[in-house]
């Protein structure tokens, strides 16, 4: 055997390990007060925003490259762009905007994903174009889109507006009623869970479904989705 082959081997090992070391995290804390909406835009990755224990925003948003290659030669085409992202947040009216900032490539280049924790009465307002977002314990109303990918949201109450064009829709209220309930699937199906009566209003046209409601509670629920299933719970646990 070649006496260079297991300095050969552990350079490859030490490589492959900085380019797996290569994410960034970027972290702020700013003051609630003044604070009545967040709205948060995404583009390829992760988002979770779920209540803080205090009067403060906390973010955190971790930004992983793209390692391209095979398991012995790995390179990273988004690390130059990770390096230069910034956190990029605006308070205008009370609504409190966060985005990244100086990132000017291609963002399949990078994952960002996101973790948010603020006062639970703060209304959420957010867009992610490819991923996963998780909106946990709010109570001041959610309006979510995503284009493509997979929507939780679990609220003690408060109105939720949800919308994806491919994927999935899960929401959960600890409310029993609503005051009106629009959901609809052009392909797929809508599935409510926990009230005392089905609803028996659900129409289908093809491989569209719909279901428009009017209870006698205080929020509102609007859920659609263009490919994918649709689930509503009533009376979950916060």
């Amino acid at each position: 055997m070649n006496k260079s082959t297991p300095l050969v081997f552990l350079l490859v090992i030490a490589f492959s390990a900085s380019a797996a070391a290569a994410d960034r995290v970027i972290r702020d804390t700013l003051p609630a007060a003044g604070v009545h909406e967040i709205k948060l835009s995404a583009k390829v990755g992760k988002v979770r925003i779920a209540p803080s224990d205090d009067n403060s925003v906390h973010i955190a948003v971790t930004l992983k490259p793209k390692t391209n290659g095979f398991w012995f030669v790995q390179w990273s085409s988004g690390e130059k762009v990770v390096a230069k992202a910034t956190l990029r947040h605006s308070l205008n009216d009370g609504v409190l905007s966060l985005s990244l900032g100086s990132v000017d490539a291609d963002s399949s280049d990078f994952e960002e994903q996101w973790e948010v924790t603020l006062p639970a009465t703060t209304a959420i307002d957010g867009d992610l174009d490819i991923g996963k977002a998780d909106v946990d314990g709010m109570s001041g109303g959610v309006k979510f889109d995503v284009n493509v990918g997979d929507l939780n949201v679990a609220v003690p109450h408060g109105s939720v507006h949800a919308t994806i064009n491919v994927g999935k829709i899960s929401v959960a209220t600890a409310e029993t009623d609503y005051k009106t309930l629009d959901a609809e699937a052009s392909v797929g199906d809508i599935a409510i869970n926990g009230l005392s009566q089905v609803p028996s209003k659900t129409s289908r046209s093809g491989p569209a479904q719909s279901l428009h409601l009017t209870g006698r509670g205080n929020d509102d629920f609007v859920l659609k989705s263009d490919v994918g299933h649709v689930t509503l719970t009533f009376g979950a646990k916060p």
